[in-house]
């Protein structure tokens, strides 16, 4: 019997990992569950990502957003790249946005697993974090952007400790990275920090630092030029303090902040502490806009906080349980799983929406009709923005929008319909 039992224990022991890691992604698919019965849809900035996608193609794309920036003055062009190959495969069909976003979400979740497990050697603390990790979401399509930052950031890094010989792959997906997202450029610093005590590595960290210069000399022409910010007011700058200290405590709980501070000063961990530096730097290009707290702002910078953590928790005995309660009430308790809808729920923007399409597809029936009036129709945000972004035609049947052309009027909340 004693035998058996430790045949068990021995399996178990040499699949910890697996089974870890298959239950990180049994708890991300709950995620999946809840995105598919809210029904979600297209929102927001989608409707401008969409319009710009109808109307170029990938090298228009590249060449546009590279020399003067996307649509919102920013100079990220993976992220675009992927949701055009998606719009051109899939048009505005959501069932396919919402598993892609799951996808890169599960596979952040195992890179980040793998590099906490890496750098601390226990498979239980990368766990927790991990699961920490899992507790932000992100729920909307254009969010492809933070997702794909995390999984280029996150590889590259995993790339550069595990594989050092590979670390030409590693710089690749770094400077992809840097083309998702500016807030990339804070990996080499992670990886400096990380590799403190291994010299070897850190020789191998001088092409990401050249990479590093060669961008920054980049971005500081759209400086000189003034063009570095976007127009779009939603991202106007706020410099003063106390401003931007309350949007650093809306990002993270000063108690958390300063526990972590106190617990690798505890730990004698000096070299570690400036990830926590690092952690507030990358949330600098954020924290200045005036009217941007989004919680997918932390979904890079809270995975340096994440691993920094992973680094110096005790080993996981009684002893040391209220450790780790205590690092899972501040971090939100019961909230850091994730929601279950057990029922469907109505996306009343989207039913809004349909009922724009439905009267607008219902009134060409009728040769004699040339413009459809909503002024009886509750148009709410989505459905205008998708008006006003002159998308009501991606989102009709084929043999309505290849015909017509859809003219808005919001002042009358009138649609005028034209032949091609």
């Amino acid at each position: 019997m004693q035998l058996q039992f430790n045949n068990i224990k021995n399996v178990v022991r040499k699949y910890t990992d697996f089974i870890l890691i298959s239950f990180l992604i049994l708890l991300s698919l709950i995620h999946l569950h809840w995105a598919i019965n809210t029904d979600l849809y297209f929102k927001v900035d989608d409707f401008s990502a969409l319009a710009y996608y109808r109307d170029n193609n990938i090298f228009e794309m590249v060449k546009e957003f590279l020399l003067k920036g996307d649509f919102f003055g920013f100079r990220r062009i993976v992220g675009h790249i992927n949701f055009k190959i998606m719009f051109d495969l899939f048009r505005t069909n959501a069932i396919p946005y919402i598993l892609a976003n799951h996808i890169f979400h599960t596979i952040n979740l195992i890179l980040l697993f793998l590099i906490a497990k890496y750098l601390s050697k226990s498979s239980f603390s990368s766990f927790l974090v991990t699961i920490l990790y899992n507790k932000i979401y992100l729920l909307y399509f254009s969010n492809s952007h933070e997702y794909l930052l995390v999984f280029l950031s996150l590889s590259s890094i995993y790339i550069f400790l595990k594989y050092s010989k590979k670390y030409y792959l590693s710089l690749i997906l770094f400077t992809l990275a840097l083309l998702t997202k500016e807030v990339a450029f804070t990996i080499p610093f992670f990886l400096f920090i990380v590799s403190y005590k291994a010299k070897q590595k850190q020789k191998l960290l001088k092409p990401f630092f050249i990479v590093l210069t060669i961008y920054i000399v980049y971005q500081f022409y759209f400086l000189l030029a003034g063009k570095l910010l976007p127009d779009n007011l939603s991202y106007g700058s706020n410099y003063w303090f106390k401003d931007l200290s309350d949007k650093i405590i809306y990002f993270l709980n000063p108690i958390l902040f300063g526990f972590l501070l106190i617990l690798g000063i505890v730990k004698k961990r000096y070299s570690l502490l400036p990830i926590l530096l690092l952690f507030l730097i990358a949330l600098v290009p954020n924290i200045i806009f005036v009217s941007k707290l989004e919680p997918y702002y932390l979904y890079l910078p809270i995975s340096y906080l994440l691993i920094y953590l992973a680094m110096l928790l005790p080993e996981f005995k009684a002893q040391n349980v209220i450790i780790f309660i205590f690092i899972f009430i501040l971090m939100g308790g019961r909230a850091v799983f994730p929601g279950i809808a057990r029922q469907s729920f109505p996306n009343w923007e989207k039913i809004s929406l349909e009922k724009v399409t439905s009267t607008v597809e219902s009134a060409i029936n009728d040769p004699e009709v040339n413009q459809v009036n909503l002024v009886s129709i509750n148009i709410l945000r989505d459905a205008r923005l998708m008006l006003s972004f002159g998308t009501l035609d991606l989102f009709l049947d084929e043999k309505y929008s290849d015909k017509y052309y859809f003219i808005y009027n919001p002042d009358e909340k009138l649609i005028i319909i034209e032949n091609k």
